[in-house]
């Protein structure tokens, strides 16, 4: 085999692998640290907006202070394989107070990988993520950085293997002080036994299109 032929068989092996980038998987139970990945880390992330939707948020502390802003909800279906990404932004941030972590519900059954946008809007991405024991609640965590009005996060997301999803998660906003605001977010759509099944069967079919 020369070197041109065995080149291009390389290419072709690499164009067909899945795009890895810096995405990190998370486990229930489990913290790890996050660092940003960008577009041109995984062309994967600049997937179809299928929904986004924004709510506002107000938190008054007990001496009356208020800390508001707004929370961006999105849920973007990657181009090469059709699976769903969902995202959140804080952003038109004001008042008193420092958010130290935002937490999701709603992904329950699911594999994770998380990370957040240093290429998206915003000014802060989240320094580590962490996972309750029964896979429910994921949380974004501001620890070595602070997020103070008026600064916006970066995009942070989850990456899941959902192709569908409906409005049945949470995300809850906290503020250093212990105080938090809840609103309602999308999720991916818990699947049936047979939706399982299929699952299982699209991915054996990916692993064997990978593999040929």
């Amino acid at each position: 085999m020369n070197k041109q032929t065995y080149s291009m068989i390389a290419a072709a092996v690499l164009s067909a692998l899945p795009a890895m980038g810096a995405v990190t998987p998370l486990d229930p139970g489990q913290m790890v640290s996050l660092s940003g990945i960008t577009h041109g880390e995984d062309p994967s992330l600049g997937g179809f907006v299928a929904q986004d939707y924004t709510q506002d948020f107000s938190i008054i502390s007990p001496t009356g202070a208020t800390f508001s802003g707004k929370i961006q909800s999105r849920v973007s279906t990657r181009h090469d394989t059709g699976q769903l990404d969902f995202a959140w932004h804080i952003r038109d941030t004001s008042g008193v107070g420092q958010i130290s972590s935002v937490v999701v519900t709603g992904f329950q059954g699911w594999d994770l990988g998380v990370e957040w946008r240093p290429d998206g809007s915003g000014d802060i991405g989240p320094s580590h993520a962490m996972r309750t024991a029964d896979g429910v609640g994921l949380g974004y965590l501001f620890a070595d950085d602070l997020l103070f009005a008026p600064d916006e996060s970066k995009f942070f997301f989850a990456r899941t293997e959902a192709m569908t999803y409906d409005m049945s998660g949470t995300v809850t906003i906290n503020l250093l002080n212990g105080e938090s605001f809840t609103l309602a977010t999308f999720a991916p759509t818990v699947p049936t036994p047979s939706g399982l099944a299929m699952l299982g069967m699209v991915g054996l079919s990916a692993t064997r299109r990978r593999r040929s």
